[in-house]
């Protein structure tokens, strides 16, 4: 599993950069299998089914034009064209097409309301 983590970055939602990241990440995973002959006494795999996701932490702004598309992306079970780009030493980018599979807004006393997205993965994930 590759998983990067960032403090510093940049996130797009259908190519309109999102105000207020906290942080985000991106996992990618890729399901192995097995293909070790009965009589063999080590195993082997071939690669198999790719998958990702992704997540962040906005502060919640409905207002934010970009946070409002998220908002109706979710509502209406549609994809969005989601764009990580961890800015450091090397800048890495990852963009896939994205389904939310969860918006948590979150509350606490004297703090700035934020908001914890989930994303699944869709297709062919571009990493630059």
């Amino acid at each position: 599993m590759a998983a990067r983590v960032c403090r510093n970055a940049t996130i797009a939602i259908n190519g309109a950069a999102l105000n207020g990241i906290v942080d985000g990440t991106v996992t990618l995973t890729n399901e192995l299998i097995e293909t070790s002959e009965l009589t063999s006494e080590v195993r082997t795999y071939v690669s198999g089914i790719r998958s990702g996701t992704a997540s962040m932490t906005v502060f919640y702004d409905q207002n934010d034009a970009t946070f409002a598309a998220l908002e109706t992306a979710y509502n209406g079970g549609t994809s969005v064209t989601l764009l990580f780009t961890f800015h450091g030493s090397p800048t890495a980018s990852y963009s896939a097409t994205a389904f939310i599979t969860s918006l948590s807004p979150s509350i606490a006393m004297m703090d700035i309301i934020k908001c914890s997205v989930q994303f699944q993965l869709s297709g062919v994930v571009a990493i630059g």
